[in-house]
């Protein structure tokens, strides 16, 4: 699961190397203390890189800041099911009380 965390001050070539080498869309950008703060797909790389964004940029200014997610006691899969189909999500998140990531639920 952790292979799936970036901290918030990593670069977009950070980013671009992470999400090769874990083969999913999207991370989880988290603070020192692994809260999530957002999310960072694959496109969101792109779209910075078609901006002549420099690749040592840090991608505290181009993550998703409004993530998906559920918490961890309210959450159950109708729900999951129907917010991968109505946002097209690869991953949603679920979180403890203090943002922490639980686990990670796959399309």
């Amino acid at each position: 699961m952790k292979q799936l965390f970036i901290n918030k001050k990593a670069t977009i070539k950070d980013a671009l190397l992470k999400i090769s080498k874990s083969g999913h869309r999207c991370l989880l950008v988290t603070d020192n203390l692994e809260k999530m703060l957002g999310t960072i797909s694959d496109g969101d790389l792109r779209r910075a890189i078609l901006k002549n964004q420099n690749l040592g940029q840090k991608i505290d200014k181009i993550y998703k800041k409004n993530p998906r997610f559920f918490y961890s006691k309210n959450y159950n899969l109708k729900k999951v099911k129907e917010l991968f189909i109505k946002n097209k999500l690869d991953l949603i998140p679920v979180l403890d009380k203090t943002k922490k990531v639980e686990k990670i639920i796959f399309w």
